[in-house]
């Protein structure tokens, strides 16, 4: 059988990290070195098991006053000291040691570390998004190769909280499956709007509109990073939206700081190397040649391809003869409007509403930064990690760029004890 798909979600919160609970163990009562796992009294003596693990050994039985049985592998100090372990076995794998290390450094097995792993992965594949009060719900979204057995890595950032998916190949299906999880995790969306940010990739635009049917799919282009694509549903019919990104940062006087920054390293950049305005270069080679910022094209259809291409020519079979014919089929997408954003506005007022949308969370900031794209960033230091490429521990690292834990003895004990919970000391 193919390995399940693994869906994770890490919040950005380390107080929300936390995992196990302590609370149905008990608390040791009265002196002794064994305690019931169950009431927590002490424990005398009471038989031992045949020779058939741990090389030969006997394991020692015990019973408490109150007729409960158990032997010294699930005694209470035996399960802290357990928890205890994998605490710090978890640390160490937060640090990036590998597992031969980790298992050499704590004398335990490399079985025991990867059962760690897996169980922390899927613990946090059970978690939800809660308390989910904003009206708007906004989701960047973006994949890539995740390094493990050549498999697809997609990760969503939604209500301060990473939905990650690892799937096999990149297409519709990958993606399809990847958005329902995040749907599964966000729960009830029943009169919230759902803006979803991604990046030029076509299969992104079926599969947005197949999970979350009423959303806004705003796709940036890396080639041409000044034209936007905003697709939405009217009723029954597609419409898209295609205009340059300044229309939304200078709809608001407050740009911000960083806006203002990216935008003067850039023309910085290209007057030293004698090169075109930015926008000029990045529009230049479209179908939708944007004079200015105030430009809009409205289709009737979903247009997912920037760049003119030729249509399509099938083939049909005469009738009156065994030969066939070249017959060149009609677009499926029809340009409805063309002029200013404000003369859009006024004329459609559906297409006036989702522009209204995506300047009340994108006015005066760089729309086309996807902010889901900063999840990948411990892909460079995973090629080190030759023995860190299986599915769990791709999420594990990245777990631990997130939150910072790489090289980090304090952040790292940190996240552990919130995973762990607080034991009591026995």
């Amino acid at each position: 059988m193919p390995q399940q798909h693994k869906v994770i979600i890490v919040p950005l919160s380390i107080d929300e990290l936390e995992v196990f609970k302590f609370d149905a163990l008990p608390k040791p009562i009265g002196e002794g070195n064994v305690h019931c796992p169950r009431c927590g009294l002490p424990a005398f003596k009471n038989g031992s098991t045949r020779k058939y693990r741990n090389g030969g050994k006997r394991v020692q039985k015990y019973r408490c006053p109150n007729g409960h049985s158990f032997n010294e592998n699930t005694s209470l100090e035996a399960i802290y000291e357990k928890y205890r372990r994998q605490k710090e076995i978890l640390k160490l794998i937060l640090r990036g040691e590998t597992v031969e290390a980790i298992a050499a450094k704590l004398n335990v097995s490399k079985y025991e570390v990867r059962r760690v792993v897996t169980m922390l992965i899927d613990l946090l594949g059970t978690k939800k998004i809660e308390n989910i009060h904003d009206e708007i719900i906004v989701i960047f979204m973006d994949e890539t190769g995740a390094g493990a057995r050549s498999r697809c890595l997609v990760s969503a950032l939604v209500c301060n909280h990473i939905v990650s998916y690892i799937a096999n190949g990149r297409n519709f299906l990958t993606l399809n499956s990847a958005l329902t999880a995040v749907r599964d995790a966000i729960g009830n969306v029943d009169g919230k709007k759902i803006l979803v940010i991604t990046d030029g990739y076509e299969a992104y635009v079926d599969a947005v509109f197949t999970v979350f049917p009423n959303a806004i799919h705003v796709r940036q282009f890396h080639s041409k990073r000044g034209v936007v694509y905003i697709h939405f549903i009217e009723g029954e019919e597609r419409r898209t939206i295609v205009l340059r990104w300044d229309a939304f940062l200078e709809s608001s006087g407050n740009v911000s700081e960083n806006t203002i920054r990216k935008r003067k390293w850039s023309e910085e950049i290209r007057k030293r190397d004698n090169r075109i305005p930015q926008w000029v270069d990045r529009v230049r080679k479209i179908d939708t040649p944007l004079e200015s910022s105030d430009t809009v094209y409205y289709y009737s259809g979903f247009k997912k391809h920037p760049v003119r291409r030729r249509s399509r020519i099938g083939r049909r079979r005469c009738r009156s003869k065994s030969k066939t014919k070249r017959v060149r089929r009609k677009p499926k997408i029809k340009l409805l409007f063309k002029g200013k954003l404000s003369g859009l506005v006024e004329k459609f007022e559906v297409a006036g509403e989702v522009i209204d949308t995506v300047r009340n969370v994108f006015a005066g900031r760089y729309i086309t930064s996807n902010l889901a794209e900063y999840v990948f960033q411990f892909k460079p230091w995973l090629k080190t990690k030759h023995g860190l490429k299986s599915v769990d521990y791709v999420f594990v690292m990245m777990l631990s760029y997130v939150l910072g834990t790489v090289g980090n003895n304090i952040r790292s004990e940190e996240v552990a004890n919130h995973v762990f919970g607080a034991s009591p000391i026995l």
